[in-house]
């Protein structure tokens, strides 16, 4: 409800009621006793046994409606945000959030995209499904918003969802969203994690998001959950200017040498390093003799220069290689 239509209201009301000192942003019953703003530091004080039944009656309907409908324009406001179809300042959201019933301070984004080309029947099922799992939270607790979901593009899904449910000890609880997406819709899903942020913070959470996915996804294959604050080398990697990647890779791995390196080659690479440098771990790990990864790493050397047994030689062609793997 605007000030102006509380005011109003007000100087309807005045002649059941008296006028006070006190500032206030929306009407409220307590005790049975109504209070509305009246414009600058007043407000209006009229108990309900003051006023005709009817209007008494009239009154709760009209704040109630009011304020469900303030809640939901608010509401739409954040998903608008969180979907990237509209700017909110951070100011606004840490004023929004709380009066739509959001638990606690912070929150965080988490963008999430299924693998491969997703269908548009597919993302609205992952929809429907990330839904139905934060209603249930929602029910379980019963301590107000579980989370906001809401499409964003044509690919990826975003939430904002409380820090707690993101921290070190619940990790396993995005990653069991996840598999849950996975096992119902057949759909192997990823996802990018802000850094928690306080509500007033909370305007970059999107950004963050997304460039945690996009990152995740080229340099840490593996994992399915990628925290912005936990990227390690792909924030690195993810953020290099396209022309020194170019210039990087033509002196370490130019094209005649990156072509002459076969799968098996590269898949050795990654194996030694990964697993410490250490033979007999990378030779059980491929299913090969020790003898047999030994011809690989020198036949490594032989078409790269780099002898990957030697740490910093090693992690060069390891970064080239990694770029290439994202190209």
């Amino acid at each position: 409800m605007k000030m102006i239509e509380q005011v109003r209201l007000a100087e309807i009301l005045r002649s059941f009621g008296t006028m006070e000192e006190g500032a206030m942003t929306r009407p409220l019953c307590e005790d049975g006793v109504w209070w509305i703003p009246a414009g600058g530091r007043n407000r209006l004080r009229v108990p309900v046994a003051a006023m005709p039944p009817e209007m008494a009656q009239l009154l709760e309907l009209y704040v109630y409606s009011s304020v469900e409908q303030e809640s939901a324009h608010m509401r739409q406001e954040v998903l608008s945000w969180l979907g990237g179809e509209g700017e909110v300042s951070a100011e606004r959201l840490a004023q929004v959030l709380p009066q739509i019933g959001w638990p606690g301070d912070a929150a965080v984004v988490v963008a999430v995209e299924l693998r491969g080309d997703a269908e548009e029947e597919l993302l609205g099922d992952a929809m429907a499904l990330l839904g139905e799992l934060l209603a249930h939270e929602e029910q379980e607790e019963g301590e107000g918003q579980a989370g906001l979901l809401v499409r964003s593009g044509s690919s990826t899904i975003r939430l904002l969802l409380p820090p707690e449910r993101i921290e070190e000890e619940a990790d396993g609880g995005l990653r069991a969203v996840l598999g849950t997406l996975e096992a119902e819709l057949y759909a192997p899903a990823v996802a990018g994690v802000s850094a928690v942020k306080r509500l007033r913070d909370l305007a970059p959470a999107c950004y963050e998001a997304e460039f945690a996915l996009a990152a995740g996804r080229l340099y840490r294959s593996r994992e399915s959950v990628h925290r912005y604050d936990r990227l390690g080398i792909a924030r690195l990697l993810y953020g290099l200017p396209t022309e020194m990647r170019d210039d990087f890779l033509a002196e370490v791995l130019p094209g005649q040498v990156l072509e002459s390196l076969s799968a098996e080659l590269r898949e050795t690479i990654f194996a030694f390093l990964e697993h410490g440098q250490q033979v007999a771990d990378t030779a059980r790990s491929l299913y090969i003799h020790r003898n047999t990864l030994l011809y690989r790493l020198d036949r490594v050397t032989e078409l790269t220069g780099y002898d990957i047994r030697k740490p910093i030689q090693g992690w060069t062609l390891w970064v080239a290689l990694t770029l290439c793997r994202s190209l």
